[in-house]
């Protein structure tokens, strides 16, 4: 049984719960009330809650830029997340609800996004190659201009680590195909274990040189 006391309420008027003092004229329980207890929580209960932490932050906007990346999501309604979220109060998403001139120019949404995403990727650097080409409007040729590339087996190293791919389902080959054969017959010339050797697949295309050939590239 909780003990008991002889208490007086004396209210003040910069407090909304009464104030006991000893005195002979009742008894009061001294534990608080039920709605006592809800209006003490209800008050603090925004300084309670726990501020997001950097890697959340970061965490949130991948996890939108991944949605927009991986075409989850068009450009205009990853804008339009990006924009209520901020406005709700969430962070590291300010890049993202700026594009397309914060909603006004919807035609830009793509690629502003693309550029969002790309400012912090941690995908291997390009290499720049200055290329000879063709001007079709000068009729010149050996015009040189800088292209990007990247190199292939820098981008397997970065996909295996990111674990964008399943490295063991993608050496897997069907039995008996053509590939299976090839990838068997390679491993044994070159003496290499066959189950720890990965066949690459390199996707080739093809570019205009003149009005009725191609060139492989």
């Amino acid at each position: 049984m909780p003990s008991k006391t002889k208490a007086k309420c004396v209210v003040q008027e910069d407090i909304d719960m009464p104030l006991l003092e000893e005195s002979e004229d009742e008894d009061v329980d001294r534990r608080p009330s039920k709605s006592q207890k809800k209006n003490n929580v209800g008050s603090d209960a925004t300084d309670c809650q726990e501020k997001p932490t950097d890697s959340n932050i970061e965490a949130y906007a991948r996890f939108l830029k991944d949605l927009f990346i991986l075409n989850k999501v068009s450009g205009k309604d990853a804008h339009q997340v990006a924009a209520l979220s901020e406005a709700a109060g969430a962070q590291g998403v300010e890049n993202l609800s700026k594009s397309g001139n914060k909603g006004f120019q919807e035609g830009n949404f793509a690629r502003d996004l693309k550029r969002a995403c790309n400012n912090d990727s941690s995908m291997p650097e390009p290499y720049w190659a200055h290329v000879p080409t063709h001007n079709p409007k000068t009729g010149k040729n050996m015009e040189f201009v800088w292209l990007p590339f990247l190199l292939l087996h820098e981008m397997l190293i970065w996909l295996v680590a990111k674990c964008s791919i399943d490295v063991l389902l993608a050496s897997t080959l069907p039995e008996g195909s053509g590939q299976a054969q090839e990838h068997e017959t390679f491993c044994r010339q070159s003496k290499l274990p066959k189950d720890r050797t990965m066949v690459i697949g390199h996707h080739m295309d093809a570019a205009p040189m003149q009005k009725h050939e191609s060139l492989e590239i």
